[in-house]
This record gives structure tokens, sequence and C-alpha cells, in this order.
């Protein structure tokens, strides 16, 4: 995989002996070594992986065959072997039979030698054995053989395949130089000789999986040739099957989850594809994914709310939300199936009416058809829990949350049991999703930081508890603050979104995860901020204009809305009702910082500590650049005036999927997610909002993950237990349900679905006044300029140099720094990745790559040599001498022109400079002055106008072809080609 770890390298030039191997389409060569160098030294007998290609990366190809192999697009050629050799007492009667065939006449081969023209192509050897040739003719010298199941590559002529990586000038070829394969002797006559070589078709390549499904994505051959494939499936405890090859894209369904298949490409006519290889299959695994749905069952919503049930493309019974496939801004025919695979428009709405349905067995009998009610699911004898739930008083709501509140008539927060270095942010996370946690897994272990988690972790509560308790043994403490997907809830289990985010607070307090504030060192601070959002984020909006259903999956109790829309999470009281919460903490706040914050600090006070808050909304309108018809859904403006409250300095937000790192009226806002596994700009390490951990020696131990105290322990299961019982027992009165928005006699607009229209945002757009170009402008200004610190590992010879440049510079001033710091190279030639995959393009700014990555060191080149400079000897001969005079000079190889200059003037006692000029001949022979601060880039022979030099006896002059052809020879730089 191209995210696994690099362990070792081979140098330019080496051969290695292996295997290839297919992965989801990509070819690796797999080589077993016994003394791979990597950075420890260490030898051992290790498998390792190297990619064949490196298109897919920014890189050329990377490896092909040895002398001997045929090539074409990086594909496993075979070897051709030679032909057997025969015994003495054999070759005799061979040469003389050899003798006496007919000599091939060159003439009529000629539209095959002189005429280029055919395309490249892929075939597969049928036979056991087949020839091939040195020319296109049966009767010419056989140059080797090759055997069943063998790839061959080349160019397509006339019936023959000419398999040569390069193929040769038409001299060459009539000298026998080429490699030729016949590709099908039905028709020449000549007994044995049929079918040589099948069109080969690279392994499907298997890009989206489900759980019930498969995306499998055809290549150019087969799209062009549909019908003449199949595709074959041999999936885990199933029956084979084939499927018709109809397009681009194919859609295997009707797998079971959590399977194994194995998919490759076969001849549509049943024609025998020859030898079956192992690596013309691709393997896959479904998914675990969603449970078997089954009738009786909730249909499960869309993203926008919309109740979905069977699939129209395929036997899916009912949609299951994706949520690999879900963005923020997304359109709506994005989102997929997590059961099929097909798009969730494929499967129908499921009103939530009654439907009628005819009785078919009454017109079988002839009698009249009767209309009878169709259930659409089993309802539960008796009121389900939610309803009464969703109908208590707030007094009974906030009974379990007073524990979890600061105390009453605190003055101060308190301090954590040991003081921190950094605070690191980041926000949603999503660990629901399987990448997402696996990469949660493989972050560092950092005990001397705090994570700042604004928001959106997970949605289950034993997915959050899990990414806790996986977060916890990689930070030294957790700040966590819910988001609005914490707070999605099913009917079935009982409970409204103010009781699951109770729930999910004594989770955290259980577990150790810190939502009240406190000190986490002598001059820093982090206090958590609830919030919601409201239609007053972001001028010119009113819910009126955009009524976007959104968060429909919660659940709100009628006493903290005042309103029977259980399921609006766009009411005002909402919002109100979690900033109501955070009354206590604002009123302990530090007041030193208070005063700083207004400009009412005295000169003798003592230093403010930074405040930093969090909330999962957010804050403010310069915050969120993106589509209107999202601004009601995105924060509120309250949230502002409690950072604002709390004298805060730096404030963490999540939610809108949009990274933001800037100042606002002096106050830094930062918004780092992690996102969705389909989200472009994901950030895959949190980013440093305060302080700084201690640098770790190279020969430091990395540091033990953090246990919990009960790891074995799931509490989140039996705090759900304990509120659903405290439900189910409850006495108090109810509140009777309040008419709501979304009543049939209410005369205001209902949710209208429509958020996926692009001329719908352009109409929002003017109505508010939105100048998209200024906010683009806006959020496209330089960060501010400064001193960042690195360090460079070159990939060829594992040697590393410091760096200390600016963030304002690109990529390719970066470049030209590290050329003239080695004093070696060309920048055009140097290429520079994030840890060995991705190349970064020469535009790229230095400020847009994350900081705390450079500083660990994950910056390697290609293209240059960082070794340590070594001493060379040049070579300066005399350009207008009548006689050769030369000279030999010594210098370090990172040496510069005017370095060379004035080791001659110390070797020949010249005191002027001028005297001692470097010079290269232009095209039309005049001479040019090397500037003195180009560098040498190996070159070791030099022209020289000035002072006489020592005669060079037997020394060729500069001009001549010999010297020409040794600076030539000097011209490529040292490891350049690396």
């Amino acid at each position: 995989r191209l995210a696994s770890a690099i362990v070792g390298w081979f140098r330019q030039g080496e051969v290695l002996q292996g295997k290839v191997v297919a992965q989801s389409g990509i070819r690796w060569f797999r080589v077993k070594v016994s003394e791979l160098r990597n950075t420890t030294g260490s030898a051992a007998e290790i498998s390792c992986y190297i990619l064949i290609d490196g298109a897919i990366i920014g890189f050329g190809p990377l490896l092909e065959p040895a002398d001997g192999y045929v090539v074409g697009d990086a594909r496993p050629n075979p070897r051709i072997r030679p032909m057997p050799t025969k015994s003495d007492k054999s070759a005799a009667p061979a040469a003389a039979k050899a003798k006496a065939k007919a000599a091939v006449d060159l003439g009529d081969l000629s539209k095959w030698l002189d005429h280029p023209g055919g395309e490249r192509a892929s075939f597969v050897v049928v036979p056991k054995q087949a020839v091939v040739r040195s020319l296109p003719s049966t009767r010419a010298k056989a140059a080797g053989i090759i055997s069943e199941g063998d790839i061959v590559e080349g160019e397509v002529r006339n019936g023959w395949v000419l398999a040569d990586p390069q193929p040769k000038d038409p001299q060459a070829m009539r000298e026998g130089k080429g490699r030729w394969v016949l590709i099908d002797g039905s028709g020449l006559g000549v007994a044995g000789l049929g079918e040589i070589l099948r069109p080969y078709i690279e392994p499907p390549t298997v890009r989206r999986v489900f759980s019930e499904a498969l995306e499998v994505h055809c290549p150019p051959a087969v799209v062009r040739d549909a019908g003449a494939f199949k595709l074959e499936v041999l999936a885990e405890d199933a029956e084979p099957t084939c499927l018709p090859c109809s397009g681009k894209i194919l859609m295997v369904h009707e797998l079971e989850p959590n399977k194994k298949v194995r998919l490759r490409f076969a001849p549509a006519n049943g024609k025998p594809p020859g030898k079956v290889r192992e690596e013309d299959w691709t393997e896959a695994h479904t998914q675990e994914g969603p449970d078997m749905f089954e009738d009786g069952d909730p249909y499960e919503n869309d993203v926008f709310g919309r109740p979905r049930g069977k699939c129209s493309q395929c036997p899916c019974k009912a949609y299951a939300m994706d949520s690999s496939s879900v963005t923020l801004n997304m359109n709506a025919s994005d989102a997929r199936c997590a059961r099929c695979g097909c798009a969730a428009t494929g499967h129908e709405i499921v009103s939530v009416q009654e439907e009628e349905d005819v009785d078919h067995t009454a017109s079988a009998t002839g009698a009249t058809p009767k209309r009878r009610a169709r259930r659409k699911r089993e309802e539960p004898e008796g009121p389900l829990l939610i309803e009464k739930a969703v109908a208590l008083p707030k007094e009974t709501l906030l009974r379990r949350w007073m524990p979890l509140d600061c105390p009453e008539g605190e003055q101060a927060w308190p301090r954590l049991g040991r003081s921190f270095k950094e605070a690191v942010a980041w926000s949603d996370l999503h660990s629901d999703m399987g990448a997402n946690m696996d990469h949660l897994r493989s972050l560092p272990v950092c005990p001397d930081t705090v994570l700042l988690l604004a928001g959106d972790l997970a949605t289950k509560m034993e997915v959050l508890e899990e990414s806790m308790r996986v977060l916890q043994a990689k930070f030294g403490a957790i700040f966590y603050i819910p988001g609005n997907h914490e707070l999605w809830v099913a009917k079935k289990e009982g409970l409204s979104s103010v009781h699951k985010f109770v729930a999910i607070l004594e989770l955290c307090e259980r577990l150790g995860v810190h939502t009240r504030p406190a000190f986490i060192s002598e001059d820093c601070a982090i206090c958590p901020l609830f919030s919601w959002y409201k239609d007053n984020l972001c001028d010119g909006f009113s819910r009126d204009r955009c009524n976007v259903p959104f968060d429909i999956q919660t659940s709100w109790p009628w006493s903290v809305t005042g309103c029977g829309d259980t399921n609006d999470a766009q009411q005002y009281a909402i919002a109100d009702f979690f900033a109501g919460l955070n009354e206590r903490r604002l009123e302990s706040r530090p007041k030193e910082a208070q005063a700083a914050a207004d400009g009412e600090a005295e000169t003798d006070a003592p230093k403010a500590p930074l405040v930093i808050t969090m909330s999962h909304f957010v804050p403010r309108q310069e915050c969120y650049p993106g589509p209107r018809r999202l601004c009601g859904v995105m924060g509120c403006r309250e949230i502002e005036q409690q950072v604002r409250l709390v004298g805060a300095r730096t404030h963490i937000f999540g939610h809108s999927h949009i990274a933001c790192d800037r100042e606002v009226e002096e106050v830094r806002y930062v918004q780092h997610p992690l996102g969705y596994p389909s989200d472009y700009h994901r950030k895959h390490r949190p980013v440093r909002v305060w302080g700084k951990a201690p640098a770790k020696d190279a020969g430091d131990e990395a540091p033990a993950e953090r246990q919990a105290e009960e790891t074995d322990a799931v509490w989140s299961g039996d705090i759900v237990k304990e509120i659903v019982k405290e439900i189910e027992e409850c006495t108090d009165e109810l509140v009777e349900r309040p008419t709501g928005r979304w009543d049939t006699e209410s005369t205001d607009i209902k949710p209208s679905g429509v958020v996926d229209q692009r001329q719908e945002e352009m109409a929002l757009r003017a109505q508010m006044g939105f100048d998209a170009k200024k906010i683009s402008e806006l959020w496209s200004a330089p960060p501010p300029v400064k001193e960042l610190s690195f360090s460079i590992t070159c990939m060829s010879s594992a040697a590393s140099i410091d760096m200390k440049v600016n963030n304002d510079l690109t990529v390719k001033q970066l470049k030209e720094a590290i050329v003239k710091q080695v004093g070696r190279g060309n920048a055009a030639k140097v290429m520079l990745s994030m840890s060995g995959e991705t190349t970064l393009s020469d535009d790229v700014a230095l400020s847009s790559i994350d900081e705390d990555e450079l500083e660990a060191g994950k910056l390697s080149c290609m293209g240059v040599d960082m070794s340590t400079a070594k001493e060379v000897s040049i070579r300066i001969v005399h350009r207008t001498s009548e006689d050769p005079q030369a000279l030999t000079v010594s210098v370090l190889d990172t040496a510069t022109i005017l370095d060379v200059r004035k080791a001659i003037m110390d070797k020949l006692g010249e005191k002027s400079l001028s005297q001692c000029k470097l010079v290269k001949t232009s095209k039309n022979g005049a001479f040019m002055t090397l500037p003195d601060t180009e560098l040498l880039n190996g070159r070791t022979t030099f022209g020289f106008l000035g002072r006489a030099l020592p005669p060079a006896i037997g020394a060729a002059p500069a001009d001549s072809p010999a010297a020409a052809g040794a600076s030539a020879a000097s011209d490529t730089p040292v490891g350049a080609g690396a």
C-alpha cells in the first residue's frame, strides 16, 4: 500500500529478482532480501514491495525489466529464454538442415520492418511454448522461447508482435535484432499451429466496497470491446457467477457482508483463456455494513431526512446511508447506499402515510378486487419510550446534568493534576467510519500534549467510547465538546438528544475526558463551550429563504424547545438551551484574561493566562465561506459573545469541514478537520495552537501508549441503560405536546428538501448580497510570516540537512535554497515529497504544509546529493594559447566558480582575480564568462582566459573533441540520477 512504512531503498541500476503482484489494480514488485539497507543498518530476511510505476504519485517508472525482458506500461513481461541446446550428435544434422533452409527474403518483410504503426497491446501466451523470432517470419532464426501464461507486450504489426521496449531503426531490424512473436498461426497451414497469443486484459480494479456489492472499473480494452468479455465472480461460500461487461463501471450485487470475493475478466465466447495466472485475479472483501433488512424494520433516512425503501436498480430491500460517501456540501445524487452501492436517488421515497394496495387474490377468483391497507412496518404495542422522553419536564431532564456542571459558587477554574507543554486542535474525526478509526489507531504517542477535540467524534455510543480510549492512549489529556452527530438518536433507543448529551458527558466523566474548563499549565487554560446553531450567523440570511432539512436524526424535548416539532433541529430555543449551560463556567472565568481582553489590565498586574475556548459550531460569519444555503445550520453569534466574555485569545471550532486558521479582531479562530474519508482537504494530524512539546532525541525510544485504568470496562451501554430505566420509572407529570411549525394547520413553510441545486444557491447569494470573489480573496490572504526549522532527508543516500526558511516560500524556492545550501545539483531536477509518497508541486506554499509534519522530518527529496563535501581535482585548460597549457587544482565538489578562480590564483601566485577567468564557448565560437555563483555540479574541466599556464605535455586543446567530450561528460551533476 502507498501508505505503508518505508523500510529501505535500492539504488539506481541495481538488479532485483522477485515476483510481480497486483493489489487493487496497482502492480508491485515483491522481493525477499537478507540485507536490506535501512535507517538502522540491521540485516534480516524480509519481504518488501516496490512500486513499479510511480506515475500515480507524481514520479515516472521506478523499475524496468533487466536485460532479456520485454517491457511496456510496467507490466510483468516474460523472460525470453534461450533455445534449448542440442547435443553434439544432433548438432550436425541440425546445421545441415538450417543450411538447406531457404534464405529469408527481406524485401517481403518491408511492411513489417519499415512501417511502424500498430498500437501497443498486451497478449497472453496460449500454447505450452512459443518461439520468439529475430524477424517476422516463421523461417527466421529463433531468438528464444516463451511459455504458457507469459505476458507479451509490444507493437502489433500485421499479425506479429514486436516485443521490444524501444523499437529499433529499420536497418537494425533487417539485421535480425528485433524480437517478434506470431499472434495466430491458424492460417499458415502448419500442423500444430493455432492461436499463439490471445489479448491480455488487466485485472479488474475495485474502487468502492459495500456490504452487499462491489464497484468494479473496467480497463480500456474491455470498454472498447465490452461484448467480448465477461466478469467472473468467485465469492466466499457462494456459487461462481458471471456478469456481462457493459461499460466502464460494473456493479457486482447480491454479495454477502464480510466475505472475500475474487474477480477476473474472461472471454465471453467461452474460449478457454489458457493458463489462469494468480495475477489475473483481483481480491476484495465486502464490508460488515448494516444488518440485513427484514420486513417490518424501520426505513432509514437519507442525508436530507427522507425515508427511502427498496432500490429500483437491484434487489436491495431498503436504503442504508453510506457514511464514507457523505460530505457536508454534497449533491444528493452523490449519496450511496451502504448495502448495494446504488445512488440514494435510486431508492424509492417511502411515504409516512398508510398506502393502499390491491388484493390480487380476489381477482384470481373472479371476485371484485378489494383494496387493503399495506402495512409499511410493524409498530410495537403501546407508545414508544421516545414519546415519553420528549415529554419530560426540563427540570427532570437536567437532574443528571447538575453534577456534571461546574460547582455552584466556584470562584476559579481548577488546574489539572499535571502541567502540560503543548495543546493541539482537531475536529470532525467521524470515527464511525472504519478508515478514520484505523487512522486514529496509527497516531503517534504524545504524552506531553493536550488534545482539544471540537466535536463530531462519533455517533454511536460504543464507538464514541472506543474512540476516546484510543485517543487517551495517544495524548496526555483530552478536552472535548459534543457536536451535532453525537446527538443523533434512533427511536428504538428511547433517548432524546438531550438525554444522549447527558449520557456522553457522564461517559467523559468516567473516562477522565475533560468537558469543564481547567488550566493545563500556569499560563494556559481551556474552556469548552456548549453550543448549537441559529439562522443569525450570516448577514442577510433567514430560515424562510432556504429551509434546509438538517439533523432530522435528532429528537428534542418539548420542554426545551416549546415546540411540538420533535425533529426540527433549527429551533432557536435549542441554541439558547446549550448557551445557558455555560453560565457557571463563564462566571468563574479568569478575571485577568477578561481585563486584558478589554484593555483594562493594570500595568503592575500579573500576566494574564492564555484562554482557549472551543465549540463545535462556527462562532462568526468570517469563519464560514461555504454555501449560503447552509448558513442557517452552521453556528450562531451567541458563541462569539461568550468567547469575548471569557477573554479568549484563541477559539477552536469544527462542523463545516472547512479548514480555517485566521485572526479576526485580535482572536485566532482555528478549524482543523479530519472529515469524511471522501473529503479532499482532510487534516491527518492535529494542529498546534499553544506551546511546544520537547523534541525527542534520535536515540530515544518512542513513548508507550497510556493504558486506561479499566480497559475491559464498557461504560457507554451501562449509562444508556441507567437513563432508559429512569425514563421508564419516571412519574413526573409529562408536558403536553405544543403546536409546531410543521403542523398541517401551520401557515409557516415546511422543509423544501432542495439543497443540491446550483441555481438555488446562486439565487440565494444574490438575495443576501454575498460577494464570493471578496470572500475568496479574504480566505486566500497569506498567513503571517514565520521561520520554519526542519530537516530534509535524501531518499537515495539517507543523508539529511537542516533548513531554516520562512513559510512564505514556495516549494520551488525551497528547492533553490536546498541547492544553494548543499552546493550541488539543479533545482529543476529536485523532487520533494512528504513521507516519500506525495510529490509536492512547485507552486505549493510552505505555509500550507502541516508544520508538525515538517518538523517531524517527513520531508524527503530526490535529485540532489546531500552527502558531505568531497575534494575533487579540476583541470583548467587555456583557451587561447598556441601551445597546450593546463593546470590542475583541488577544490570541494560543492565549490562555486569563484572558489575555483581563487584556487587558480593561489597556485599561480597571481594577485589579480581578473587574470583568472573561467569561460565556455558559445555556439558562434565566442567566449562567455561563467558566473562566480555558478556551482561545479560535477564538472571537472573548464576553459581559462588570462595569464599563461604551465605547459601541458600531451594535453588536448580545450576546443578539441577530446576536451569537449571530457567537459560534456562532467556536466552530469553528482547524484543527479539517484
